[in-house]
């Protein structure tokens, strides 16, 4: 009987483990590319940006797609609501995009980043993903220097606060 309950502690932390990774995995990626983006920048290749984008946010969408994939696996009944989860992430960039059409500028791109991470919190219940949600300070402030030090500054405490919940159960 112990050696059951041993190994359905060490299956229960494993799960949790691959929710943080899978978790830390999204916001690095977006790290990655917000380095890139800025790297670009300062090289004065802003026009090279036009191409960078489509193809950062293709790379980012696959590594999610393959880290979500695999989660899945270990997780079979998380699938079961994922089309409502799906929606309620969705929301809240749907809502970004729509106030980026509407101001497109900094504040915009705020609104993008902070809706749609505050939809990904209500969609997973996860709450450390509404970090980002502090880029909404655009609105006081709208440099985009200052947002995109919000976003590099968010991203990775969510990511440092899922690694050491990883870190913590495994």
């Amino acid at each position: 009987m112990e050696g059951i309950k041993e190994a359905l502690e060490s299956v229960e932390k494993k799960l949790i483990a691959s929710w943080h990774i899978y978790i830390a995995i999204i916001y690095i990626a977006w790290l990655i590319a917000m380095g890139g983006y800025l790297t670009l920048s300062a090289l004065g290749l802003e026009r090279l940006t036009i191409f960078y984008w489509p193809t950062v946010f293709i790379g980012v969408v696959y590594v999610m797609g393959v880290a979500w994939k695999k989660f899945i696996q270990l997780n079979p009944e998380i699938h079961k609501d994922s089309s409502f989860r799906g929606w309620m992430w969705l929301s809240g960039w749907i809502l970004g995009v729509i106030i980026w059409a509407f101001f497109r500028d900094v504040r915009g791109f705020a609104a993008i980043i902070g809706l749609g991470n505050l939809g990904m919190a209500f969609s997973f219940s996860q709450w450390s993903m509404a970090i980002p949600a502090i880029t909404l300070a655009a609105f006081l402030k709208p440099d985009w220097t200052f947002v995109n030090a919000l976003i590099i500054l968010s991203y990775s405490l969510v990511s440092f606060i899922h690694l050491w919940r990883t870190f913590k159960v495994v």
